[in-house]
């Protein structure tokens, strides 16, 4: 995958892949700084072509 770039939000980052058939995918990660844990979670978005 290709790292496309990242938008930051007050609570954590979401990372922007481009996929090998040019799909975009976005990773999220979640900032939990009163537990100290860091969530991920992976939605992946589909260009219409």
């Amino acid at each position: 995958m290709k790292y496309i770039g990242q938008t930051k939000l007050p609570y954590g980052i979401v990372m922007h892949y481009s996929n090998r058939h040019g799909n975009i995918e976005s990773v999220f990660v979640e900032n939990d700084l009163e537990k100290g844990i860091i969530n991920t979670r992976q939605n992946q978005i589909v260009e219409a072509n």
